[in-house]
C-alpha cells in the first residue's frame, strides 16, 4: 500500500503520468494481475525506523522494510536506489 501512495502523491503532484492511480479500485486490479497489495502495518514502520538514515525518502525506508520483513526483493526501476543492501529486481 506504500508504493500505492507513493504513486497517487506523485501524480497528484504532476511528477508521474500513471493514469491507473485516479482509479478508486487499484488495488483490486493490481491483485487481479497477480500483485499482492499488503496494508501498511506497524511493525514494519517500526522496522523501517531502525535503518540507518543516510536514505531518509520514508517510502523506501518503508518498502526496504516490508522486503525484510516478507524475504523478498525491491521492485525498482533505480538500480543506484540503496535499499539497505536489499536484492533488488529492475533496471
Amino acid at each position: 500500500m506504500a508504493s500505492l501512495w507513493e504513486i497517487s502523491i506523485k501524480t497528484s503532484l504532476g511528477k508521474l503520468k500513471f493514469p491507473p492511480a485516479g482509479d478508486p479500485d487499484l488495488p483490486a486490479l493490481l491483485c487481479a494481475e497477480g500483485f499482492d497489495v499488503q496494508p501498511i502495518s506497524w511493525p514494519v514502520i517500526r522496522r523501517a525506523s531502525q535503518f540507518p538514515w543516510h536514505h531518509p525518502d520514508p517510502f523506501d525506508r518503508y518498502i526496504a522494510a516490508e522486503a525484510l520483513t516478507r524475504d523478498a526483493p525491491v521492485l525498482s526501476i533505480d538500480a543506484k536506489r540503496d535499499y539497505f543492501g536489499i536484492e533488488q529486481i529492475g533496471e
